[in-house]
This record gives C-alpha cells, sequence and structure tokens, in this order.
C-alpha cells in the first residue's frame, strides 16, 4: 500500500439498491458498474478513460459497448480519467478517518506520558531518535530494493542498468512511492522487461531507470508512462508483434487431441504393417546375431 492510502473504505449496499439507475441495469451491467467502482477504489479514486482498457478490466466480450452506454452516465471525466463522486467522497471520509486516527494516537499519548517541553530523561531521547531512524532506513530499504530490482535486468542485452543510486533517482524513487507501494513499481519493472527484451513485443524503447519514473505519455503529459506498465493496467497483447499474435491465436485454435485418442490400440493393419517391417528387418539381425520376436514387437 501506498503512503496515506486508505485500506479499508466503506460500502454501502443500501445506497446500490435504492439507487433507481441500478435498479434499471441488468445483471451484466450491474457487473459492469460494480468492477468499475472497486478498481476506482482501489486506484486513488481514478480509472483511465480508454474504452478497450475498461472492457478488459470487465472481462465482457459481446455488446460491451451497448452495456457500458447504460452505465457510462453514473461517471464523470477529469482529464483522462473518469471519476465517480460517491466514490471520491468515500475516500475522502476514510483519508479523514485516517488522520482522526492517528491525532487520536498522538494526543491518547500526550494525556499518558505528557507533553515532555523538557527533556524527562535519557530513555525518552533515545526511543524518539530509534523512531526516526527506523523511518530512515525504510525509505533507503525501499529505494534501494527497487534499484536492485531494476539493475537485476543488467545481464540482459539492451537494458540500461545503474552502477550507483543517485541523488536524482532516489527522488524520482520517492515521488512514484506517493502514489504506488513498492510491490507495484516492481511489478512495473518486470513488464517493462518482459516487453523490451523479447523479440515477441514490438516496444524498442530503452530507458533509464530515472527515465522509466518520469516520462510522461506524449499524447497527454499529466499521465506518466511508468502507468501503462502497473501490474493494475499492463495489457500484453497490446505490445505484441503481428507473427507472435498470430502464433497465439493459432495455438488456441488448434484442437487439442482427446486422451483416448493418444493411447487408442493400433488397429489390424497398423498391426499388419508392423509385421511386415518386422519381417524384413529379421534377416539383418540374424547376421547381427540379435533375436527378435515380431509377436513382441506387436503386442
Amino acid at each position: 500500500m501506498a503512503k496515506d492510502k486508505p485500506k479499508y473504505t466503506q460500502l454501502e449496499p443500501a445506497a446500490f439498491l435504492s439507487d433507481e439507475d441500478y435498479q434499471m441495469m441488468t445483471d451484466a451491467e450491474r457487473g459492469i458498474y460494480c468492477t468499475v467502482i472497486f478498481y476506482m477504489y482501489c486506484n486513488n479514486g481514478r480509472i483511465r478513460n480508454q474504452l478497450d482498457a475498461i472492457k478488459r478490466l470487465c472481462n465482457s466480450n459481446s455488446n460491451f459497448e451497448q452495456k457500458w452506454e447504460s452505465v457510462r452516465s453514473k461517471f464523470y471525466q477529469k482529464g483522462v480519467w473518469l471519476r465517480h463522486r460517491r466514490v471520491d467522497f468515500e475516500l475522502k471520509n476514510a483519508r479523514r478517518l485516517m488522520q482522526v486516527a492517528r491525532a487520536s494516537g498522538v494526543e491518547g499519548a500526550r494525556r499518558r506520558w505528557g507533553p515532555h517541553k523538557e527533556p524527562q530523561g535519557n530513555p525518552i531521547a533515545k526511543v524518539s531518535k530509534v523512531k526516526v531512524s527506523k523511518v530512515k532506513v525504510s525509505k533507503e530499504e525501499d529505494n534501494n530494493s527497487i534499484f536492485s530490482h531494476w539493475n537485476s535486468y543488467r545481464a540482459m542485452r539492451g537494458w540500461k542498468s545503474h552502477t550507483k543510486l543517485t541523488p536524482e533517482i532516489k527522488k524520482a524513487i520517492r515521488d512514484r512511492l506517493k502514489e504506488y507501494s513498492v510491490d507495484d513499481i516492481k511489478g512495473a519493472i518486470d513488464n517493462y522487461a518482459k516487453v523490451l527484451l523479447s523479440k515477441e513485443y514490438k516496444w524498442s524503447y530503452a530507458w533509464t531507470l530515472y527515465q522509466f519514473l518520469t516520462r510522461h505519455s506524449p499524447q497527454n503529459r499529466k499521465e506518466l508512462q511508468l502507468y501503462r506498465w502497473l501490474p493494475n493496467s499492463f495489457y500484453e497483447t497490446d505490445y505484441l508483434t503481428d507473427n507472435a499474435r498470430r502464433q497465439r491465436q493459432e495455438a488456441r485454435l488448434k484442437p487439442q487431441p482427446d486422451s483416448a485418442e493418444k493411447h487408442k490400440p493400433p488397429t489390424d493393419e497398423e498391426k499388419a504393417e508392423i509385421r511386415t517391417a518386422a519381417e524384413k528387418a529379421m534377416p539383418r539381425l540374424k547376421k547381427q546375431g540379435g533375436k527378435q520376436s515380431t509377436t513382441t514387437i506387436i503386442n
């Protein structure tokens, strides 16, 4: 989880069931609507306004455009993102409750231990230093973990690795960790490496770690390129070459032999062919001093 990202939010079933638009939706439209809502809760209250991407997220195969027309009016657009007013409200409320809980914890500690305007002895000072040190260590561990994960591909041809974790790269990592978790960024690196280093894909832009974390989309300067590689937004098929796409489609369409067909015993005609071939080979085996039974070969 990224820092200050709510882990729990309030979801009211009655709000769904009492909504007239929701009552008029079909079961498929309700599924699309709820799926988009849940993705928004997991993605800071927004989802990219791309019909193909939403279709894949909803795992819908037929008449999606028609179903989406019935659901689209429940959302509003802000830049390249779709948002939902109830999701915005609940996330804002969840963040407020987190702040209240933190403030209550601080107040509880103050009432128990006092304000300590003046030093009350060495133990308090030592505990304070330990806490600050742990925060610094945690940030450094996150920086090093992402940096090392990037360099784990350094042996691959075409990969731009680094010899030193520079302040510039550290700042880029810290900025991204405000929005995404360490695992999200590592997953994005894996997806980028998969597409860049394999001949199955048509992506050829090799970036440094700093570029990977900071480059913006040519179509929208407000959107980072990093977004396309995140686990929840990465679509492998978008980068396949035409040949690789065709091969995968042929593999899916190719009929798989039935297990019973694989182990089907030979017919009488096949046995006869095997017996003939074995009889032709017998003179040669006798010259070499070997013994072979046609019955054994067939059965």
